[in-house]
């Protein structure tokens, strides 16, 4: 059971210490450099799952709600991977948000069996069912016009070398977006480690996920065998891979915009000339087919769809290949 008041109490104070004052103001330039604060204003819906993240994230927007006065709900989806222990979970997420005053809402989903029928693994037909439910109360409300997820800087670490280690391109290395359509992510600059220190510092509790300490994941395998070595490298690897991002994401834009400009102006009904694709530099080629193919599907192509268009432009006359989505280049 939680202490309701006490932990009004705490919630209300955990932002007057010095960490606190830290980590609010670096949330706050966060989302004022990314603009988030204009999605806020429609309302937000926050992937509460009662964990250390999602609990601070919570907290912090609870904060900012009485100063700017936006519809804020707590969501929770129940999995179903891990039987008592979700359910616990759920109870515990339930007790927290309402504690606050904070309206919740939850879903039981049947992850594994999503996971089996669609041939998905568990981690990404969980994801999949987590943005189909907020999403549903995006949709089905006029209060809540935005989605918040509590990833940090140590999620966005182990994001990075994840899609390094399945050879992504620069996009991949640019980690989890700030912000993607209509969803927030306030605390990508914070440490995971300093969340667990302000939490257990201000004494607020929050549930942990056992599953998480298992590196039969490669993502656990990531964050419990090959995040410690980092610190013989780096005494903040975070911030290191934070700068990283940020000038392979100034690459990356820049990329973006010279290929927007080439489809723009050359693209007519579908089609461009093949002497003007096959002059583009790979990056620029890349984007320009994908542009062409996004503008007829909702589906991207991936490497190998590129791959072999380009090469079948540098040998063949005339040739038709299939891309996702239903289309053929």
């Amino acid at each position: 059971m939680i202490d309701k008041a006490f932990l009004k109490n705490a919630c209300d104070g955990i932002f007057l210490t010095k960490r606190g004052r830290d980590i609010e103001n670096t949330i706050s330039e966060f989302m004022s450099s990314n603009s988030m604060n204009e999605l806020l204003a429609r309302g937000v819906a926050v992937g509460f799952s009662g964990g250390a993240d999602s609990v601070l994230l919570l907290i912090f927007l609870r904060k900012i709600q009485k100063e700017l006065g936006f519809t804020l709900k707590a969501v929770h989806i129940n999995h179903m991977i891990r039987g008592a222990d979700a359910d616990e979970d759920e109870a515990f997420s339930k007790e927290f948000a309402e504690a606050l005053g904070i309206e919740f809402i939850s879903k039981k989903i049947d992850v594994p069996s999503i996971a089996k029928s669609s041939k998905t693994g568990l981690e990404e037909a969980a994801r999949n069912v987590r943005y189909q439910f907020l999403n549903e109360i995006v949709d089905s409300t006029h209060a809540i016009g935005a989605i918040a997820t509590a990833h940090n800087a140590t999620d966005n670490l182990e994001t990075v070398i994840f899609n390094l280690m399945r050879g992504t391109g620069i996009n991949g290395l640019c980690g989890i977006a700030p912000v993607r359509d209509n969803i927030i992510r306030p605390m990508l600059q914070i440490p995971k480690a300093e969340i667990l220190e302000l939490l257990n510092e201000a004494k607020i509790p929050f549930t942990t996920d056992k599953t998480n300490f298992s590196c039969d994941y490669s993502r656990n395998y990531i964050r419990h065998e090959i995040l410690p070595k980092l610190k013989n490298l780096s005494n903040d690897p975070e911030a290191a891979v934070a700068r990283a991002i940020k000038n392979l994401k100034s690459d990356s834009d820049y990329i973006d915009v010279a290929a927007s400009k080439i489809f723009s102006e050359n693209c007519k009904n579908g089609k461009i000339s093949k002497d003007i694709l096959a002059s583009a530099h790979p990056s620029l080629f890349a984007r320009i087919v994908s542009l062409m193919a996004l503008n007829v599907s909702e589906k991207k192509p991936e490497t190998y769809h590129i791959d072999t268009v380009r090469a079948l432009i540098a040998k063949e006359k005339d040739f038709k290949f299939d891309f996702p989505g239903e289309i053929t280049f």
